[in-house]
Protein backbone atom coordinates (compact mmCIF):
# COMPACT_ATOMS: atom_id res chain seq x y z
CA UNK A 1 0.00 0.00 0.00
CA UNK A 2 0.82 3.54 -0.79
CA UNK A 3 2.67 5.54 2.36
CA UNK A 4 0.17 6.88 4.62
CA UNK A 5 1.81 10.56 4.15
CA UNK A 6 0.99 10.82 0.26
CA UNK A 7 -1.25 13.66 0.22
CA UNK A 8 -2.51 14.46 -3.62
CA UNK A 9 -5.06 16.59 -5.14
CA UNK A 10 -6.55 15.20 -8.73
CA UNK A 11 -7.59 18.07 -10.93
CA UNK A 12 -9.39 17.08 -13.79
CA UNK A 13 -11.11 20.64 -15.15
CA UNK A 14 -13.61 20.76 -17.58
CA UNK A 15 -14.79 23.62 -20.74
CA UNK A 16 -12.31 26.02 -21.97
CA UNK A 17 -9.38 27.36 -20.96
CA UNK A 18 -10.45 30.15 -18.83
CA UNK A 19 -12.52 27.34 -16.68
CA UNK A 20 -9.46 25.12 -16.51
CA UNK A 21 -7.20 27.78 -15.10
CA UNK A 22 -9.53 28.59 -12.42
CA UNK A 23 -10.28 25.16 -11.69
CA UNK A 24 -6.53 24.64 -11.54
CA UNK A 25 -6.26 27.56 -8.92
CA UNK A 26 -9.38 26.86 -7.18
CA UNK A 27 -7.26 23.66 -6.46
CA UNK A 28 -3.79 25.49 -5.20
CA UNK A 29 -6.21 27.63 -2.88
CA UNK A 30 -6.75 24.12 -0.69
CA UNK A 31 -3.48 22.55 -1.29
CA UNK A 32 -1.93 25.96 0.10
CA UNK A 33 -3.80 25.88 3.39
CA UNK A 34 -3.89 21.64 3.82
CA UNK A 35 -0.77 20.83 2.31
CA UNK A 36 -1.34 18.80 -1.10
CA UNK A 37 0.11 18.52 -3.92
CA UNK A 38 -2.23 18.78 -7.03
CA UNK A 39 -1.62 16.99 -10.30
CA UNK A 40 -3.14 18.68 -13.20
CA UNK A 41 -4.76 15.46 -15.70
CA UNK A 42 -6.81 16.25 -18.96
CA UNK A 43 -6.08 13.12 -20.65
CA UNK A 44 -8.22 10.57 -17.87
CA UNK A 45 -10.91 8.48 -19.67
CA UNK A 46 -13.98 9.95 -21.02
CA UNK A 47 -12.61 13.16 -20.96
CA UNK A 48 -14.39 15.99 -23.49
CA UNK A 49 -12.55 19.40 -22.87
CA UNK A 50 -8.76 19.51 -23.79
CA UNK A 51 -7.87 16.15 -24.12
CA UNK A 52 -4.33 16.29 -23.95
CA UNK A 53 -1.56 15.94 -21.52
CA UNK A 54 -1.68 19.94 -20.04
CA UNK A 55 2.35 19.77 -19.81
CA UNK A 56 2.60 19.67 -23.22
CA UNK A 57 1.99 23.21 -23.34
CA UNK A 58 2.77 24.93 -19.89
CA UNK A 59 5.71 24.44 -17.40
CA UNK A 60 5.00 24.69 -13.66
CA UNK A 61 6.60 26.82 -11.66
CA UNK A 62 5.46 25.27 -8.00
CA UNK A 63 6.14 22.37 -6.64
CA UNK A 64 3.14 21.58 -5.34
CA UNK A 65 1.97 22.25 -8.50
CA UNK A 66 2.12 18.93 -11.20
CA UNK A 67 0.89 19.46 -14.93
CA UNK A 68 1.29 15.70 -15.99
CA UNK A 69 -0.34 13.05 -14.30
CA UNK A 70 1.60 10.27 -16.11
CA UNK A 71 3.92 9.44 -13.69
CA UNK A 72 1.01 8.87 -10.84
CA UNK A 73 -1.61 7.28 -12.45
CA UNK A 74 -1.05 3.80 -11.80
CA UNK A 75 -1.16 4.80 -8.31
CA UNK A 76 -4.65 6.67 -8.53
CA UNK A 77 -6.71 3.60 -8.09
CA UNK A 78 -4.32 2.17 -5.20
CA UNK A 79 -5.09 5.04 -3.05
CA UNK A 80 -7.98 5.55 -0.49
CA UNK A 81 -9.87 8.87 -2.52
CA UNK A 82 -12.82 11.05 -1.91
CA UNK A 83 -14.96 10.89 -2.63
CA UNK A 84 -15.26 7.46 -1.21
CA UNK A 85 -17.57 5.64 -3.95
CA UNK A 86 -14.36 6.40 -6.26
CA UNK A 87 -11.86 4.34 -4.47
CA UNK A 88 -10.55 2.33 -6.66
CA UNK A 89 -12.09 3.57 -9.71
CA UNK A 90 -10.24 6.90 -10.36
CA UNK A 91 -8.92 5.78 -13.67
CA UNK A 92 -12.24 4.07 -15.00
CA UNK A 93 -15.36 6.64 -13.66
CA UNK A 94 -17.48 8.49 -16.03
CA UNK A 95 -18.23 12.15 -15.48
CA UNK A 96 -21.06 13.92 -17.08
CA UNK A 97 -22.60 17.30 -16.55
CA UNK A 98 -26.23 17.61 -14.81
CA UNK A 99 -27.68 20.96 -15.02
CA UNK A 100 -29.15 20.59 -11.54
CA UNK A 101 -26.19 20.23 -9.58
CA UNK A 102 -24.40 23.06 -11.79
CA UNK A 103 -21.25 20.59 -12.48
CA UNK A 104 -20.12 16.77 -12.71
CA UNK A 105 -21.68 14.04 -10.70
CA UNK A 106 -20.22 10.34 -11.41
CA UNK A 107 -22.53 8.82 -13.88
CA UNK A 108 -22.75 5.28 -11.69
CA UNK A 109 -23.85 7.05 -8.38
CA UNK A 110 -24.95 10.74 -9.36
CA UNK A 111 -22.50 12.41 -7.02
CA UNK A 112 -20.45 15.08 -7.59
CA UNK A 113 -17.10 14.69 -8.59
CA UNK A 114 -15.29 17.04 -5.90
CA UNK A 115 -15.03 17.95 -1.84
CA UNK A 116 -16.04 20.68 0.95
CA UNK A 117 -13.30 23.12 0.32
CA UNK A 118 -12.82 24.37 4.18
CA UNK A 119 -12.56 20.55 4.95
CA UNK A 120 -9.34 19.21 5.67
CA UNK A 121 -9.52 15.52 4.66
CA UNK A 122 -7.67 12.55 5.47
CA UNK A 123 -7.80 10.49 2.55
CA UNK A 124 -4.34 10.80 0.15
CA UNK A 125 -6.33 11.20 -2.57
CA UNK A 126 -8.71 14.00 -3.36
CA UNK A 127 -10.44 14.24 -6.40
CA UNK A 128 -11.66 17.73 -8.00
CA UNK A 129 -13.69 17.46 -11.67
CA UNK A 130 -15.43 20.60 -12.20
CA UNK A 131 -15.76 23.51 -14.30
CA UNK A 132 -16.59 27.28 -13.51
CA UNK A 133 -14.64 30.34 -14.01
CA UNK A 134 -13.56 33.35 -11.49
CA UNK A 135 -10.60 35.51 -12.42
CA UNK A 136 -9.15 35.75 -8.89
CA UNK A 137 -8.43 31.95 -9.54
CA UNK A 138 -7.23 32.03 -13.09
CA UNK A 139 -4.67 34.58 -11.78
CA UNK A 140 -3.16 32.31 -9.11
CA UNK A 141 -3.06 29.84 -11.33
CA UNK A 142 -1.45 31.96 -14.27
CA UNK A 143 1.42 33.22 -11.89
CA UNK A 144 2.18 29.76 -11.27
CA UNK A 145 2.99 28.39 -14.63
CA UNK A 146 4.14 29.89 -18.18
CA UNK A 147 3.61 28.59 -21.31
CA UNK A 148 6.22 26.36 -23.31
CA UNK A 149 8.50 26.54 -26.10
CA UNK A 150 6.04 24.94 -28.39
CA UNK A 151 3.54 27.42 -27.52
CA UNK A 152 5.85 30.63 -27.79
CA UNK A 153 7.26 29.25 -31.37
CA UNK A 154 3.71 29.23 -32.89
CA UNK A 155 2.34 32.77 -31.06
CA UNK A 156 5.60 34.22 -32.88
CA UNK A 157 5.20 32.62 -36.49
CA UNK A 158 1.29 33.97 -36.05
CA UNK A 159 2.71 37.34 -35.17
CA UNK A 160 5.29 37.52 -37.92
CA UNK A 161 1.95 36.85 -40.18
CA UNK A 162 0.65 40.37 -38.83
CA UNK A 163 3.78 41.95 -39.16
CA UNK A 164 3.87 44.65 -37.04
CA UNK A 165 1.77 46.58 -34.44
CA UNK A 166 -1.76 45.62 -34.16
CA UNK A 167 -5.06 46.23 -32.27
CA UNK A 168 -6.95 42.75 -31.39
CA UNK A 169 -10.56 41.98 -30.58
CA UNK A 170 -12.49 39.19 -29.05
CA UNK A 171 -15.61 38.10 -30.41
CA UNK A 172 -17.38 35.27 -28.11
CA UNK A 173 -20.69 33.66 -30.34
CA UNK A 174 -21.18 30.11 -29.89
CA UNK A 175 -22.65 29.05 -26.58
CA UNK A 176 -22.37 32.48 -25.35
CA UNK A 177 -23.99 35.72 -27.56
CA UNK A 178 -21.80 38.78 -27.53
CA UNK A 179 -23.32 42.16 -28.94
CA UNK A 180 -20.63 43.25 -31.29
CA UNK A 181 -22.04 44.29 -34.30
CA UNK A 182 -22.99 47.99 -33.53
CA UNK A 183 -19.60 48.38 -31.76
CA UNK A 184 -17.80 47.08 -34.89
CA UNK A 185 -19.33 49.85 -36.94
CA UNK A 186 -18.10 52.26 -34.70
CA UNK A 187 -14.54 51.29 -34.54
CA UNK A 188 -14.84 50.96 -38.11
CA UNK A 189 -13.85 54.61 -38.56
CA UNK A 190 -11.64 54.31 -34.93
CA UNK A 191 -9.09 51.59 -35.90
CA UNK A 192 -6.68 51.84 -38.41
CA UNK A 193 -3.48 49.23 -39.03
CA UNK A 194 -3.77 45.22 -39.13
CA UNK A 195 -6.22 43.33 -36.63
CA UNK A 196 -6.36 40.03 -35.13
CA UNK A 197 -9.85 38.91 -34.03
CA UNK A 198 -9.98 35.90 -32.49
CA UNK A 199 -13.81 34.63 -32.69
CA UNK A 200 -15.40 31.19 -32.11
CA UNK A 201 -17.75 32.07 -35.44
CA UNK A 202 -17.08 32.10 -39.03
CA UNK A 203 -20.31 34.74 -39.24
CA UNK A 204 -18.03 37.13 -37.04
CA UNK A 205 -15.25 36.89 -38.55
CA UNK A 206 -16.77 37.35 -42.17
CA UNK A 207 -18.65 40.75 -40.40
CA UNK A 208 -15.31 42.20 -39.51
CA UNK A 209 -13.43 41.45 -42.81
CA UNK A 210 -16.25 42.81 -44.51
CA UNK A 211 -16.28 46.02 -42.69
CA UNK A 212 -12.70 46.57 -41.69
CA UNK A 213 -11.35 45.05 -44.68
CA UNK A 214 -10.53 41.71 -46.06
CA UNK A 215 -7.12 42.03 -45.78
CA UNK A 216 -6.52 43.92 -42.42
CA UNK A 217 -7.84 41.14 -40.64
CA UNK A 218 -6.19 38.08 -39.51
CA UNK A 219 -7.73 35.04 -37.97
CA UNK A 220 -5.93 31.30 -37.29
CA UNK A 221 -8.21 29.38 -35.43
CA UNK A 222 -9.34 26.75 -36.92
CA UNK A 223 -13.59 26.36 -36.25
CA UNK A 224 -15.40 23.41 -35.41
CA UNK A 225 -17.38 21.77 -38.02
CA UNK A 226 -20.74 22.36 -36.13
CA UNK A 227 -22.33 25.64 -36.25
CA UNK A 228 -22.67 26.87 -32.60
CA UNK A 229 -20.53 24.22 -30.89
CA UNK A 230 -17.92 25.49 -28.70
CA UNK A 231 -14.42 24.81 -30.11
CA UNK A 232 -13.51 23.64 -26.57
CA UNK A 233 -16.52 20.93 -26.85
CA UNK A 234 -15.76 19.38 -30.16
CA UNK A 235 -14.53 15.87 -29.92
CA UNK A 236 -14.72 15.78 -33.22
CA UNK A 237 -11.69 18.54 -33.52
CA UNK A 238 -7.86 17.75 -33.36
CA UNK A 239 -7.41 18.05 -29.54
CA UNK A 240 -3.47 19.62 -29.98
CA UNK A 241 -4.67 22.13 -32.69
CA UNK A 242 -7.64 23.70 -30.52
CA UNK A 243 -5.45 23.79 -27.59
CA UNK A 244 -3.09 25.79 -29.30
CA UNK A 245 -5.17 28.05 -30.51
CA UNK A 246 -6.83 28.53 -27.71
CA UNK A 247 -3.76 29.26 -26.18
CA UNK A 248 -2.16 30.85 -28.82
CA UNK A 249 -5.24 33.18 -29.33
CA UNK A 250 -5.45 34.81 -25.92
CA UNK A 251 -1.70 35.78 -26.16
CA UNK A 252 -2.08 37.31 -29.22
CA UNK A 253 -5.14 39.52 -27.43
CA UNK A 254 -3.22 40.31 -24.79
CA UNK A 255 0.05 41.31 -26.67
CA UNK A 256 -1.92 43.63 -28.62
CA UNK A 257 -1.43 47.72 -28.71
CA UNK A 258 -5.11 48.17 -28.07
CA UNK A 259 -7.59 45.42 -27.33
CA UNK A 260 -11.20 45.28 -27.57
CA UNK A 261 -14.20 43.11 -26.09
CA UNK A 262 -17.69 43.37 -25.98
CA UNK A 263 -20.49 42.48 -23.35
CA UNK A 264 -22.41 39.20 -23.14
CA UNK A 265 -26.18 39.70 -25.22
CA UNK A 266 -28.51 40.83 -22.89
CA UNK A 267 -31.10 38.46 -24.52
CA UNK A 268 -29.54 35.20 -22.68
CA UNK A 269 -28.76 34.31 -18.88
CA UNK A 270 -25.50 34.46 -17.74
CA UNK A 271 -23.92 35.61 -14.33
CA UNK A 272 -21.27 37.73 -15.75
CA UNK A 273 -21.32 40.47 -18.22
CA UNK A 274 -17.63 39.73 -20.18
CA UNK A 275 -16.91 36.13 -21.46
CA UNK A 276 -14.38 34.72 -19.16
CA UNK A 277 -12.13 34.42 -22.27
CA UNK A 278 -11.87 38.01 -22.71
CA UNK A 279 -11.66 39.34 -19.25
CA UNK A 280 -8.70 36.81 -19.02
CA UNK A 281 -6.98 38.30 -22.06
CA UNK A 282 -7.72 42.04 -20.50
CA UNK A 283 -5.45 40.86 -17.49
CA UNK A 284 -2.65 39.53 -19.46
CA UNK A 285 -2.94 42.83 -21.54
CA UNK A 286 -3.40 45.29 -18.48
CA UNK A 287 -0.57 43.59 -16.55
CA UNK A 288 2.45 43.33 -18.71
CA UNK A 289 4.98 41.67 -16.25
CA UNK A 290 2.27 39.01 -16.20
CA UNK A 291 2.03 38.71 -19.35
CA UNK A 292 5.85 38.35 -20.02
CA UNK A 293 5.78 35.65 -17.27
CA UNK A 294 3.04 33.52 -18.81
CA UNK A 295 4.64 34.15 -22.02
CA UNK A 296 7.87 32.60 -20.60
CA UNK A 297 9.47 35.41 -22.97
CA UNK A 298 10.68 39.36 -22.78
CA UNK A 299 10.06 39.72 -26.30
CA UNK A 300 8.66 37.55 -29.15
CA UNK A 301 12.31 37.30 -30.75
CA UNK A 302 12.77 36.48 -34.68
CA UNK A 303 11.06 33.97 -36.48
CA UNK A 304 12.89 31.21 -39.24
CA UNK A 305 12.12 32.38 -42.94
CA UNK A 306 10.90 28.43 -43.37
CA UNK A 307 8.20 28.59 -40.71
CA UNK A 308 6.85 32.18 -41.79
CA UNK A 309 6.43 31.01 -45.87
CA UNK A 310 4.39 28.16 -44.61
CA UNK A 311 2.46 29.59 -41.76
CA UNK A 312 1.70 32.44 -44.51
CA UNK A 313 0.59 29.55 -46.52
CA UNK A 314 -1.71 28.06 -44.67
CA UNK A 315 -3.18 31.08 -43.65
CA UNK A 316 -3.42 32.22 -47.63
CA UNK A 317 -5.12 28.41 -48.02
CA UNK A 318 -7.55 28.92 -44.87
CA UNK A 319 -8.30 32.37 -46.30
CA UNK A 320 -9.43 31.12 -50.00
CA UNK A 321 -11.17 28.03 -48.43
CA UNK A 322 -13.39 29.80 -46.07
CA UNK A 323 -14.32 32.66 -48.80
CA UNK A 324 -16.28 29.76 -50.46
CA UNK A 325 -17.76 27.70 -47.64
CA UNK A 326 -21.75 29.14 -47.02
CA UNK A 327 -22.98 31.32 -44.55
CA UNK A 328 -24.56 29.92 -41.88
CA UNK A 329 -27.52 31.58 -39.41
CA UNK A 330 -25.74 30.95 -35.46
Amino acid sequence: MPHKSVRLLLCRPQAGLTDILSQIGKCLRYADRFNRTVIVEMDFKGAVHFRDDFGVYFTSHDPRLVLSSRAFTSQFDRLVAFPSNLTGRINSYLGVYKAKYENFVDVESDQLLSFNVKKNYSEPLLLHHAAGGGMRNVELAVRRISVNKIVQDEVKVRMACIGGPFTSLHIRYTDFLTDYQDRILELKYEISGPIFLATDNRMALEFCRKHFGHDRVFNFATFPAVDGRPIHSDTKMDARTSNMDAICDVIMLAAAKTYYFFPLSTTQKTWTKYSGYSEFAQLLHKDQALFKQFFGLSSFGGVSRLKLRMSKLRHRIKRITLSFMPSHRR
